[in-house]
């Protein structure tokens, strides 16, 4: 039931992925989401602090069913990172 449960969660394509995390982020940092590009730097040009990120994972987290290590998170700089962590995630 889990595993059903975890499916229905995860978006079906590509153009899902990137627009429900485009939403969550601009949701989450309370920004327009025209601004959250591929190149947005999620500290200077978000203006997201350290824990804004941590909190913005925990929602990525639950949203798409997956864990992010301690060491993803500080690969993250720009929502590019972000949005190519979770299409690999989701590819597995």
């Amino acid at each position: 039931m889990a595993a059903d449960n975890l499916a229905r969660r995860v978006p079906s394509s590509i153009q899902d992925i990137r627009a429900t995390l485009r939403r969550l982020i601009a949701e989450h940092l309370d920004v327009d989401q025209k601004i959250v590009r591929d190149e947005a730097d999620f500290l200077t040009d978000l203006e997201a602090d350290w824990l804004d990120i941590v909190e913005l994972i925990g929602v990525v987290e639950t949203e798409f069913g997956m864990e992010f290590a301690d060491e993803a998170i500080d690969q993250l700089k720009v929502v590019g990172d972000l949005i190519r962590f979770v299409e690999l995630q989701c590819q597995r």
